[in-house]
């Protein structure tokens, strides 16, 4: 089975960028993004687990999320890639737009963390490097033409807000839709 792991945006958050998919829909015709997964920051490699594997990663998120504390990420500014890979297995188009996450030092230890429990597992997704955390906007069913017409509308907007980080979730790839397996709540 095939894994990534994510934090999920609060509720706030998830509307203010819910509405920028939801636009950026309409108008580029990339729909992956509102019928994928909530909008959320990879914060580990993808993951390849059988059950027994699952089990042991599942209780290490657990065991590490014990001694972590919510935090703030800063949502600002917004980016885009016309070479985009996606993970092993992946249909995908190169193109993908998104809104940047600035990097802090709670965020960082975090996937730091994580990039330790991830290890010694096969993967089937690699996070770039250096850790460039981001929402994705519009992926994976966007077109050049879709593509060139966000950069443009994005190109005159601005963006700055805040999000708390209070868990981990472990998200079992899917076609179509990917399925939360876990989430574990910091504290």
């Amino acid at each position: 089975m095939q894994f990534s792991i994510v934090s999920y945006l609060d509720e706030q958050s998830t509307n203010e960028i819910r509405k920028i998919q939801t636009t950026l829909s309409k108008l580029t015709g990339s729909t992956t993004s509102l019928t994928s997964w909530q909008p959320h920051i990879t914060v580990g490699d993808g993951v390849v687990l059988n059950q027994e594997k699952l089990n042991e990663f599942q209780a290490s998120l657990q065991q590490f999320a014990k001694n972590i504390s919510p935090f703030s990420i800063q949502i600002a500014g917004f980016g885009s890639k016309d070479n985009r890979r996606g993970g092993q297995n992946e249909r995908t188009t190169p193109y993908a737009l998104y809104a940047g996450v600035i990097v802090n030092e709670q965020l960082l230890q975090m996937v730091n963390h994580v990039t330790n429990l991830t290890g010694e597992h096969e993967t089937w997704y690699k996070m770039p490097t250096p850790y460039t955390p981001h929402i994705t906007l519009a992926f994976r069913d966007l077109n050049q033409e879709g593509y060139q017409k966000g950069l443009q509308y994005l190109s005159s907007k601005t963006l700055s807000m805040n999000a708390t980080i209070d868990h981990i979730a472990l998200v079992e790839k899917q076609p179509g839709s990917d399925r939360e397996t876990l989430r574990v709540v910091f504290g």
